[in-house]
Formats: C-alpha cells, structure tokens, sequence
C-alpha cells in the first residue's frame, strides 16, 4: 500500500509534499483531497439501527413524548441478542417519571410491536427489541430471531444471557 501524502498549500493551485519535499501543481493534476480521521474501534454501547424502522418510528403519531423518551432510554440500554433488562421502576428514575407513566409507555411500545414482553427477571419483566428497528448481537443470530418473530403469538421464553 502507497504512503498517504500531507500536503501543504503553497497558495496560487500549488502545494507542497511534507514527506518528499515535492511540489506540486494541482491545476495540472485535479481532484481532491479529504481528511479521514482513523476509524475508533468500537467496544461497548453500540447495536445495528435499521433506518427504514426509524423512518417509521418518527411518522408515528402515538410515540411522542414519553412513550419515545422511554423506547429511546431502552435502546440506549440494549443488551446482547435484543435483551432489555431495566425495571419499569429503574426506568423511571433515570427519566424521572411517575412509574406509571412508564408502565402506560411501556405497554404502548408492546401494543405496537416495537418491544416484546419477555420471561420474568425476578419481579420485573424482561423485554427485547423488535428485530425489525435494530440488532445488537452477532449477525447470524438475527436471522434465527427473525424467523422466530415471524412465528405468529411467538416470544422466545428464554431468558437473557448471564453475565
């Protein structure tokens, strides 16, 4: 692979190369150069967002306000294959909301489909995320859960992963 030249404007369409010294007449040669920072390598806080899903979640009359404040906090706290581990009460207090307006959301986002009520994680309930709007998770697991929300009345009963 060749050396990525820097460059340094010399004014009147001409530059020079840092590295060789060079100079260079970039009326002769045209084109471009852009600035491309180093890629950061991504550790935790990330999952596949499907942009077709997002389109249709901001037409959505229904999910203003805080049913879309609560399904955005939940997708900020997505776990591995689409679980969501946060009680309706945890939920609350980091949005600082009355509980039940976090049941009344919650109950609105599994209404609509864009979550899914999960098994029981103690007293609470565990959700996962519509594969439809996002995946966090490795890729050939999405199409197993894919197939399996294309199942009618079919919620996986497994519970989320261990940590």
């Amino acid at each position: 692979m060749g050396r990525t030249a820097e460059l340094a404007s010399l004014g009147n369409g001409k530059a020079v190369d840092t590295g060789t010294g060079e100079i260079l007449d970039l009326r002769e040669r045209p084109g471009m150069f852009v600035y491309v920072p180093a890629r950061p390598k991504w550790a935790e806080g990330w999952f596949m967002a499907i942009q077709e899903a997002f389109v249709a979640l901001a037409k959505d009359k229904s999910l203003s306000g805080r049913p879309m404040r609560v399904l955005t906090y939940m997708m900020g706290r997505l776990d591995w294959d689409n679980y969501i581990t946060l009680s309706q009460v945890e939920i609350a207090g980091e949005l600082d909301l009355h509980r039940q307006d976090v049941n009344t959301a919650v109950k609105l986002l599994v209404e609509r489909g864009i979550i899914q009520e999960g098994p029981k994680n103690g007293r609470s309930h565990s959700y996962r995320l519509n594969s439809t709007y996002g995946w966090k998770g490795k890729t050939i697991n999405l199409k197993e859960r894919r197939m399996v929300e294309a199942l009618p009345g079919r919620i996986s009963t497994e519970g989320p992963p261990e940590h």
